[in-house]
């Protein structure tokens, strides 16, 4: 937590356990201009002193807004402590914290839960959903990969003829190829021209859940756009490459 005005809690000081700090936004709520020093009694505890504010911060999932906070220093009512860990010598710590807590509370078992664990468990639908929505793009991208590679036999095996008459002609394999592939470009970029609204809504309508979200930049789109291009050219390149460097003579006995 970052101090927007006034002082932290100082244990030395008896008479800040009446006293509080809150967050900017419950000095929103309560229209408090200057809180610092104002009076203030949470729930049923005697009359304290606001001495600090703190900057918003998340403390909820992405999905709430920010709350009003109220902050009290009472260390008979401390449930949790929070440390900031080492990874390079977690096991070891955590051996440390539990010898310290059984020192002190024997009576109850040592637990412990990680914060990025919590923050899993804020964000697990969103995890599920990322995760399924990659292994079906994948599959889409795949069957699509095999459609387009067998629509691209089929017509370069209808045109067989046609390319072995421009070769004898002097057409180029970059031109035959670009030729073959052109088509199928025009209409990837139809494709692309409907599947880019439609996401957008999509997109746009599943991050109304959010109070808090990213925008969505053009950014995104145009490189997606860009790898269908790059994966849809070379599934039709190989086989356009493949009937453009045939020998023209056998491409007219062809039948």
């Amino acid at each position: 937590m970052e101090l927007a005005e006034g002082r932290s809690f100082d244990v030395k000081m008896s008479t800040d356990s009446l006293n509080y700090i809150v967050n900017e936004e419950a000095i929103k709520q309560m229209g408090i201009e200057n809180p610092i020093g104002k009076s203030l009694r949470f729930w049923r505890d005697e009359p304290g002193t606001i001495i600090g504010v703190v900057k918003n911060f998340h403390h909820q999932s992405l999905h709430s807004p920010i709350e009003p906070i109220i902050i009290r220093l009472d260390p008979n009512q401390t449930w949790n402590v929070f440390a900031k860990l080492d990874n390079n010598h977690l096991s070891k710590t955590l051996g440390e914290i539990e010898e310290l807590y059984k020192k002190y509370e024997p009576a109850y078992p040592f637990q412990y839960t990680f914060m990025d664990d919590k923050f899993k468990q804020m964000y697990s639908k969103e995890l599920l959903v990322g995760t399924l929505s990659n292994y079906a793009a994948g599959l889409a991208i795949f069957i699509s990969c095999l459609g387009l590679f067998g629509l691209t036999v089929y017509t370069t095996s209808q045109r067989t003829k046609e390319i072995g008459i421009r070769k004898v002609m002097g057409a180029s394999i970059p031109r035959l190829v670009l030729m073959l592939t052109s088509k199928f470009t025009v209409l990837i970029l139809l494709s692309l021209l409907i599947a880019f609204p439609a996401s957008y809504f999509i997109m746009d309508n599943w991050m109304e859940d959010f109070t808090f979200r990213a925008g969505i930049s053009l950014e995104k789109f145009l490189i997606a756009g860009g790898l269908a291009l790059t994966i849809a050219w070379l599934t039709i390149g190989y086989q356009a490459i493949k009937v453009s460097v045939r020998n023209p003579i056998d491409a007219l006995k062809y039948e």
